[in-house]
């Protein structure tokens, strides 16, 4: 046990190391852009990837890294969409009111100046994940469909997809497992037919977890999927063959 235990405990700091070395290598090549938007830009996706591992410590080290950086850029887009981020973040830290102020202020105000179907889709997510922690399922579900519904008319897939999926969760929470199943499978359609494996494996998992013969169903479709363009790609290539041949 003590072995274990120092072995684990190891494996952690070597993990962290690791990670503040990425960290550092990542600060690095974005100082090396002159663009200062794509270089916002690109410390609010890395907050995101943080976010979504569950490290919120480096994810609020590099939104305040990009916040330093953008107090010049306040009524900016750029500077919306790093609110939003932050917005996520603190809803994830359980700081709901400063969530609900940041979101109210520094992200609505500018996104209602424009028309972008975008930005009112995040807004819905946004108020979704609030009402989720204040246990406002129902207001939850519909954000989360109108969210659904301008990630279609605009075809941007892999937020539609994230969309149905976090749909499923809340059904889940809601102890709701059609709906649950449901969602996770219009969830599905979207990962398998754009190719979103990492998204599409989650969403897998999950599926597992609540319903397993529906899984073992999705997973045996897949794989004569898969069997099927295998086969068809084998005798596309014989003929191509034969065709060399007969020349």
């Amino acid at each position: 046990n003590i072995k274990s235990k120092e072995k684990e405990e190891k494996s952690n700091q070597e993990s962290k190391k690791e990670e503040n070395d990425q960290g550092l290598q990542f600060k690095k090549d974005i100082e090396e852009y002159n663009d200062k938007i794509t270089e916002l830009r690109i410390y609010d996706e890395i907050a995101k990837i943080y976010i979504n591992t569950n490290n919120y410590d480096r994810a609020d080290e590099f939104l305040k890294i990009a916040f330093s950086k953008s107090e010049d850029l306040n009524n900016h887009p750029v500077y919306a969409y790093l609110n939003c981020t932050y917005v996520s973040l603190l809803t994830k830290n359980n700081q709901l009111q400063d969530a609900i102020e940041v979101l109210e202020n520094k992200v609505i105000p500018v996104f209602e100046s424009s028309d972008s179907k975008r930005a009112n889709a995040i807004i819905k997510q946004l108020k979704a994940e609030i009402f989720v922690k204040q246990k406002k399922y129902e207001e939850a579900v519909s954000n989360l469909y109108e969210a659904i519904e301008l990630y279609k008319s605009i075809k941007l897939s892999y937020e539609e997809a994230k969309s149905y999926f976090e749909l499923a969760k809340v059904y889940n929470m809601m102890n709701n497992p059609q709906m649950v199943v449901s969602s996770l499978l219009e969830a599905l359609n979207i990962t398998s037919d754009n190719e979103f494996p990492i998204l599409n494996k989650k969403i897998e998992d999950f599926l597992y977890e609540i319903d397993s013969q529906e899984w073992a169903n999705i997973v045996n479709k897949t794989a004569r999927k898969e069997k099927l363009f295998s086969e068809s790609k084998v005798l596309l290539e014989t003929l191509d063959l034969l065709g060399m041949i007969n020349e």
